[in-house]
Parts: C-alpha cells; structure tokens; sequence
C-alpha cells in the first residue's frame, strides 16, 4: 500500500499535479513515518506550491531519518533560500556536496546561496 501511494504520488507530481502528489505523499507518510524518501517527496512537493515552511519541515525530518541523503540536505537548502536563510542554505547545499561531491545542481546552489548571504549582509550594513 505505501508502494503504490508513492508511486501515485510520483506519477501526479511528474505530471504537474503537485498538490495531489503531496496529498499521495501525505497518505504514504501516514503508513511509514521512517521512510526519508517520501518526507524528500513531499518535501518537493511543498517547493513547486510554494509551501516553504512545510517543505522545510519535511527536509528537516529526512536528514534526521538519513544524515547520508544528499537530496534531504539539497531540499532542505531549497526551503531555507526560499525563505531567505541564505547562510542555512549554503550549510545545506554544503553538505549535499560533501555527501555527493560531483553534484553539479547542489554545488551551483551553493555557490548562489553563498553570494545571495554575502549581498544580504551588506544590504543589512547599508542599513537597508
């Protein structure tokens, strides 16, 4: 039964109806609260309908349940930058590299992150 809510929930999320995806990933999660790869689904979920808060929530949740799972760490890093936690994210991606070092998307994000921290601060020096 979880299989087949994840796999109903990948199938509306790879055809651009997010919000059933993260309903599929909610009922999948309800049955498995320890599988780390439906809290990073959801998680995905949660970006694409803007839902920063819960997507960070739920990345927060699948690092804990997988340390090792570079996507937890990349996703978690997606929320915090949506949220404007520039230095968090770079943290984030960070660790996605050292998990996964030739991870091209999640070193480019860190590289972002990292200038969007730098231009943050000075804003807040500019007293902006």
């Amino acid at each position: 039964r979880i299989q087949a809510k994840k796999e109903a929930g990948n199938a509306a999320f790879k055809n651009g109806d997010t919000h059933e995806a993260a309903v599929r990933y909610t009922e999948a999660i309800a049955l498995d609260e320890t599988d780390h790869t439906l809290r990073s689904n959801r998680a995905a979920a949660f970006l694409k309908l803007g839902r920063y808060e819960q997507a960070l929530r739920d990345a927060d949740e699948c690092v804990r349940l997988a340390p090792s799972f570079a996507k937890g760490h990349f996703r978690r890093g997606l929320a915090l930058q949506a949220l404007s936690r520039f230095d968090e994210a770079f943290l984030a991606f960070r660790e996605a590299t050292n998990i996964e070092p030739g991870n091209s998307q999640a070193v480019a994000a860190m590289r972002i992150a990292e200038m969007q921290a730098r231009r943050a601060a000075q804003q807040e020096g500019d007293g902006a």
